[in-house]
């Protein structure tokens, strides 16, 4: 068989398929995080906070596995994402935490940063995970703009007037946005 005679063929079939699966000057890119990379972050951060010394420093001062919490997690910015999906995602990933124990609360969305400590002092906790989404558009000259997502989480001492025992930044999601002008 003469692979020469199949070659423009294939050639031909690849470039269809490549010009049927590139953007049109109508899509729309919204820079929008997934629920994969939300629950990569948070999945992160809980990683980090396992590895740390915060839980084993209370072990040794209280003789007991730390008690922590999800609570109020804000958004700041251009486009708010969904706070709460991210909240649920910490929770999620800090079941599988070794180093504390996390206390649930059955679907409760907290309106307040105030809230939430008044329900986690209630129920026992020790800590309370809080937080910011801060999303931002960054334009440079010859570029496509990116929306920048900084997710800044700290664990909160309840015992200690809310003081934070542990900050976490995570800045390295950014995504392509292309503005559409729509003229009518």
């Amino acid at each position: 068989m003469n692979m020469k005679k199949f070659l423009p063929v294939i050639f031909i079939s690849l470039l269809v398929v490549s010009c049927a699966s590139t953007p049109s000057a109508t899509d729309s890119f919204d820079g929008l995080w997934t629920k994969r990379e939300c629950a990569q972050i948070a999945s992160d951060f809980v990683l980090t906070l396992d590895e740390s010394s915060f839980s084993e420093d209370f072990f040794r001062s209280h003789g007991q596995t730390p008690v922590v919490a999800v609570g109020f997690i804000s958004t700041v910015g251009d486009f708010e994402p969904d706070a709460a999906q991210f909240a649920s995602y910490l929770a999620s990933e800090a079941r599988r935490a070794k180093s504390f124990t996390l206390e649930l609360y059955e679907k409760k969305v907290f309106a307040s940063d105030t809230d939430a400590r008044v329900w986690a002092v209630d129920n026992g906790v020790d800590f309370l995970i809080c937080g910011c989404i801060e999303t931002r558009v960054e334009e440079k000259e010859n570029a496509r703009p990116v929306r920048r997502y900084v997710v800044s989480v700290s664990v909160l001492d309840l015992a200690n007037d809310f003081i934070s025992v542990y900050d976490w930044t995570d800045s390295h999601l950014a995504k392509a946005i292309r503005r559409i002008t729509v003229t009518q």
